[in-house]
């Protein structure tokens, strides 16, 4: 009998060193399921170029029991691990250097267990620092990863518009380009992508050159006008009239904001009546010095 019992309190013995040496192999942080990355400085690079959302484990001693229903249990879902794809997961230790920021920042106890979810933006969309929860944590990770791409699909149609509006600007296809640039600025407003700003600088500097260049075409055309008012056709500064042409055509096909538009087109008017003007006067003259059987004179940049 004492044979007998020996050898039961020698198995519940045994029993326990093996429940107690299980309970010590568990180690936080150690879950190899979830592709995680190295860093959160990592995840913000995935946050901020692809737009990805982020998923941030807390774990440490003083929440052993919620961190391992998570690593042995929650992270081998195939439905968490679906959803983790869509994420940039990052581990921290809360009792770590960098952990202890990161604790800070988010409001948790260093040590403990929680879950945080950011959306690209790094704006906290859910945290999990309960069993309940985090038995719902597929579900929660959906609903983040959904938002997310609402607003991300915006900021990614914004991003290859830029990318095709600077492929005409290299290609020298400035109206192309100007009419996307002119399109991504039209939501400011409506999204926070940095190409929005990004294309607002590029049509500011159009704009500036392109008004530099106009303002000196208008200044050629003035001069001219006043050059046919002195009275005779022979006066007239032909040369400054081309001038301004070629500049007018090189604010059409260079810097062609909407901005300048009115402007550019009310100089063109000008240079069109003043050509008419011109040639009416030359015409009139010439008539009269036929009449008078007279030479022609010779028109001032042109022939006989």
């Amino acid at each position: 009998m004492m044979r007998f019992l020996g050898a039961v309190f020698a198995v519940l013995f045994l029993s326990s060193i093996a429940g107690a040496q299980e309970q010590k192999e568990f180690e936080p942080g150690s879950d190899t399921n979830l592709n995680w990355t190295k860093n959160y400085d990592d995840a913000v690079s995935a946050a901020k170029t692809k737009y990805m959302p982020v998923m941030l484990y807390f774990y440490g001693r003083d929440g052993t029991d919620l961190c391992k229903l998570a690593e042995t249990d929650i992270f081998k879902k195939s439905s968490v691990k679906s959803q983790a794809r869509k994420f940039a997961c990052v581990k921290v230790e809360g009792a770590g250097k960098d952990g202890e920021e990161l604790c800070k920042k988010f409001n948790i106890s260093p040590g403990s267990f929680a879950i945080v979810l950011l959306d690209y933006s790094l704006t906290e969309s859910a945290k999990i620092q309960e069993e309940k929860d985090l038995k719902k944590l597929s579900g929660i990770m959906k609903k983040t990863a959904e938002e997310n791409k609402k607003t991300t699909d915006i900021l990614r149609k914004i991003e290859k518009v830029f990318d095709k509006a600077m492929e005409y600007k290299r290609n020298g296809d400035m109206r192309s380009c100007v009419s996307l640039l002119e399109e991504i600025v039209s939501v400011k407003g409506k999204s926070d992508s940095k190409f929005i700003d990004e294309a607002q600088k590029i049509l500011s500097e159009l704009e500036q050159k392109g008004a530099q260049l106009l303002g000196e075409a208008e200044n050629d055309i003035r001069e001219a006008e006043n050059s046919l008012s002195w009275g005779t056709t022979q006066s007239f500064r032909v040369d400054l009239v081309n001038n301004a042409q070629q500049k007018l055509v090189s604010v059409a096909r260079d810097y062609p904001v909407s901005s300048l538009r009115e402007r550019l087109n009310s100089a063109q008017t000008r240079v069109a009546s003043l050509m008419a003007e011109f040639q009416r006067r030359q015409q009139q003259q010439q008539g009269q010095q036929q009449g008078q059987g007279q030479t022609p004179a010779p028109i001032p940049g042109g022939r006989r």
